[in-house]
């Protein structure tokens, strides 16, 4: 519940009693509440308080009393308004259903009788009102409840309320009276008298996307919708959808005229056309189109001068919801620092594997993908797939509680027109309304041989997709993706971070082994390439006329979008680090994990933890030495995407930096203990690199590839190396090669396969896989890979074994498993036993994340004390660049 319902419960404590917050709209605050006097459960809506103080609430209370008479059986009734403790507040009844926003979200389109039936008892309601007087003003799916199927309107006359009440001064408020995709004409041209006709407008914009899926018109901005709705005719309902009645296209077309004495003149003549096969539009275009609609519309010198003025003064102030916006001062630009929940205290963010922060596009709210880790109050459950720890978070800058998606997802991203936000979750693309619903798969992706390298919604209304095979698009509601290039195996090309253009293009990274990564424009039609000169580096962001380089350090100029070139020359950028994220409307986010930190400790079997003495870091993929006297470890600097591998003599406490610079990962020993094998992101030498463990010389490539490949073990005689991830030919499989000749064979399985070692006699090979639905050990023969066994009974990750070969541990949640291996020709185990359980970092990719010493002692990653990640905004920081752009 929010920081104002203390105060409302107290204030309203004799009448109703405040048991939940339902949701929040653009102009009030729902709350679930008992009715004391009637005992019954209600609707209470609260105004938002800057709304609130430019009312007053005697004027408003006056006039919304003209709508408590209101009688309907498709209408919502009003049971009380009033005023208390400075918030307004009116009362309607609690209806235990769901929206036709949230069925639509679901469902997509709806079937032609059941629209068809919806709209016809809404056009029932709003004529009743209108002969009563009272024009609804904001008909849109949000406000059509649905009890039982039977359509209910809420808010009735609540908008004209509002309006009444604020007597002219709406813009003070910053609030919409109006949601952009179903106003009616004259309502996005400010028109100061509002007839019934614009409801009609309005209802057929619901029936509009009822059959098609989509509302009338879209656009990329609020702005821009309503310059479609004031000059473009709506295509016709059977051009998207044939099976549509006749009577009903034409019903919608009359429904949909520009200019008001076009339209049906009451709702109930709409609600007759739609149930009369007969009726045909008498005025409309043979090809289907009201082409002239629109010059009829243009003809009127008024409201040129509308279109001229008001569409960037008016327009913008009455439909962005609280953007506090005008064109003589450029937005504001605000920093912002963002924590989870408390109640997801042990929410941990992995920027590298659970995408980064995403900015909508209205720049209110930011989408935040992490996990609930194994150190945590609710850690992951034996038995639980990687996807069931994920979660993924919604938090509104104007609110202190954050939405979480039910089921969690990865990889984040919003439409342009900020409506929706997709993500991936279980092999599937998914999306969610930002303001609530339940989330709907878009397209199915685990038939596809890929990798997501990267992603994005494009403004013509696709998602676009690069991965290890190519770029790819799917209509953003749902389909089957299209390859709209392949990327070239032979020569081991490689796409990531696409970036839509204003155009039907987008901006792709090229990444060719041996050569440096080029950005070019590819068309989303034919699949044409387009480089771009060199001086523009990847990772790159755009928004507006602004280029952001995402380098160490960060760049940014101005971009000519037509030529694709720099109009000015870059500028390096201070106090932002590589890893932030450009949103299409100027805004930044970032991940600060600084505070993220844990520290190494031994655990003994008796669960007695002792630290190593290193400092708390920021550390990942610990392993001991054969010998157990050394440690590699990786650690990651605040900020900074990249990693550094270092070796640790646990001794002397000596320790030297592997590689040179970074974006090394995953350490692996030879069974010798003299080298290090690990994975390197960095072209032209990424793949799997090897050197001295004391660093004595520069590092050596073990096998090459156009990206990183990420090793898990050698075999005993160090001729084989395990590893998996992208460079794989299939990037969900384990993968050998052999060091001598690098010919490479592969395991496997369905599902997706990591973390593979060999045993210390090279007999067995043990890995987890998620092919029976969730995370499971199983140990095959090695060479032969001829048989399988199953180790873990009930979830298991992370498989190692014990020195001498005798015992195989696991982690499932927060326990440490153990089976005793008996030796033989065929491999035999006893049954799994938990050996120690504690609260201690687990890798979010499921990469080692512990390790087991000689003297059966376990190495674990601890949290520090209050170590939490934040996430970084800064609010439209194109504002702020371009002021110092303009300065130099």
């Amino acid at each position: 519940m929010s920081d104002v319902a203390p105060r409302l419960s107290s204030a309203l404590a004799d009448r109703y009693r405040i048991e939940r917050e339902l949701g929040q709209g653009g102009m009030a605050t729902v709350y679930l509440a008992q009715d004391l006097k009637h005992d019954r459960k209600v609707a209470l809506k609260v105004l938002k308080p800057e709304l609130a103080a430019v009312l007053g609430a005697d004027r408003f209370i006056v006039e919304i009393k003209t709508t408590a008479a209101l009688q309907h059986p498709h209408i919502l009734p009003l049971f009380d308004s009033g005023e208390a403790d400075g918030f307004l507040y009116y009362v309607m009844p609690f209806i235990d259903g769901e929206t036709l926003r949230a069925k639509l979200d679901r469902e997509t389109q709806l079937g032609v009788e059941e629209s068809v039936k919806i709209a016809r008892d809404v056009a029932d309601a709003l004529q009743y009102a209108h002969d009563h007087g009272v024009i609804h003003r904001d008909i849109k799916p949000e406000n059509i409840l649905l009890a039982n199927g039977r359509p209910m309107v809420a808010d009735f006359g609540i908008a004209l309320a509002v309006s009444a009440a604020a007597g002219g001064r709406m813009t003070e408020t910053g609030l919409s009276l109006g949601t952009p995709h179903y106003m009616s004409p004259e309502q996005a041209t400010a028109e100061k008298e509002i007839s019934a006709r614009s409801d009609v407008y309005s209802l057929g914009s619901v029936l509009y996307e009822m059959l098609t899926g989509e509302p009338p018109h879209m656009g990329t901005s609020a702005q821009q919708i309503i310059m479609k709705i004031i000059t473009e005719p709506a295509a016709p309902v059977t051009k998207l959808r044939k099976t549509v009645p006749a009577n009903v296209a034409a019903a919608v077309a009359q429904a949909l005229e520009k200019l008001p004495a076009d339209r049906f003149d009451s709702a109930a003549r709409f609600g007759e056309a739609l149930g009369n096969p007969a009726f045909a539009a008498a005025h409309a275009a043979p090809s289907g189109t009201r082409a002239y609609d629109t010059r009829r519309w243009l003809s009127d010198r008024r409201t040129l001068a509308i279109l001229g003025f008001a569409a960037v003064a008016v327009v913008a102030a009455l439909v962005l919801a609280r953007a506090r916006t005008t064109p003589a001062h450029p937005p504001e630009v605000m920093r912002l620092t963002i924590e989870p929940d408390a109640a997801l205290a042990d929410f941990a963010i992995y920027e590298d594997s659970d995408g980064p922060p995403e900015v909508a596009p209205d720049g209110r709210s930011v989408a935040i993908a992490g996990q609930v880790s194994d150190t945590g109050q609710v850690g992951e459950q034996r038995g639980e797939t990687p996807d069931a720890r994920t979660r993924l978070l919604i938090r509104r800058f104007d609110q202190f509680e954050t939405r979480v998606i039910p089921g969690g997802g990865r990889m984040p991203f919003y439409s342009p027109d900020g409506r929706w936000l997709a993500y991936f979750r279980g092999g599937a693309l998914w999306r969610v309304s930002v303001d609530g619903g339940e989330p709907a798969p878009v397209a199915n992706l685990t038939s596809f041989d890929w990798n997501v390298s990267g992603y994005a919604w494009h403004p013509r209304g696709s998602i676009v997709i690069t991965t290890d095979k190519g770029l790819w698009s799917l209509p953003a509601t749902g389909g089957r993706p299209e390859k709209i290039v392949a990327s070239d195996s032979t020569r081991r090309e490689f796409f990531t971070n696409p970036v839509p253009l204003d155009d039907d293009r987008v901006l792709i990274e090229v990444l060719l082994a041996g050569r440096p990564t080029r950005l070019a424009a590819v068309s989303l039609r034919g699949g044409e390439r387009t480089l771009l000169p060199e001086g523009i580096l990847a990772p790159a962001m755009i928004a507006g006329d602004v280029i952001m380089f995402g380098t160490d350090p960060v760049q940014a100029a101005r971009f000519d979008r037509r030529k694709l070139a720099l109009a000015s020359a870059p500028i390096p950028l201070s106090g932002i680090p590589s890893g932030a994220r450009l949103s299409a409307a100027g805004s930044l986010a970032w991940l600060d994990n600084a505070s993220q930190a844990y520290e190494p400790v031994w655990v003994s079997t008796a669960g007695v933890e002792t630290s190593l003495g290193m400092a708390p870091g920021l550390y990942r993929w610990p392993r001991l030495s054969p010998d157990g006297m050394m440690l590699a470890i990786g650690t990651r600097g605040p900020n900074d995407r990249g990693s550094s591998l270092w070796t640790t003599n646990l001794r002397t406490g000596t320790r030297v930096r592997l590689g040179a610079g970074v974006g090394h990962t995953e350490p692996v020993w030879t069974p010798d203990g003299l080298r290090v094998a690990f994975s390197s992101g960095i072209p032209p030498h990424a793949g799997i690199l090897i050197q001295r463990a004391d660093a004595s010389q520069p590092p050596d490539t073990l096998y090459p590839g156009p990206h990183a490949a990420w090793p898990t073990g050698f075999s005993p005689d160090r001729a084989t190396l395990a590893f998996y991830g992208a460079m794989a030919p299939d990037p969900n499989d384990i993968s050998f090669v052999n060091v001598a000749d690098h010919a490479v064979r592969r395991l496997s399985r369905p599902g997706s396969q990591k973390g593979g070692r060999f045993s210390p006699d090279g007999r067995w090979f043990s890995y987890e896989s998620t092919e029976s639905g969730r995370s499971e050990v199983y140990v095959q023969p090695w060479p032969a890979l001829d048989a399988k066994w199953v180790v873990s009974r009930d979830g298991g990750r992370e498989p190692i074994w014990s020195h001498d070969g005798r015992q195989l541990f696991y982690r499932s949640g927060i326990q440490v498993f153990a089976v005793d291996v008996t030796p033989g020709s065929s491999f035999t185990s006893s049954p799994a036993r938990a050996v120690v359980r504690g609260r201690w970092f687990s890798d979010p990719y499921g990469d080692e994340s512990w390790d087991v010493a000689p003297d059966g002692r376990f190495l674990m990653l601890r949290p520090a004390g209050g170590s939490r990640a934040q996430v970084k905004v800064v609010r439209n920081w194109t504002t702020e660049f371009q002021a110092r752009e303009g300065a130099r």
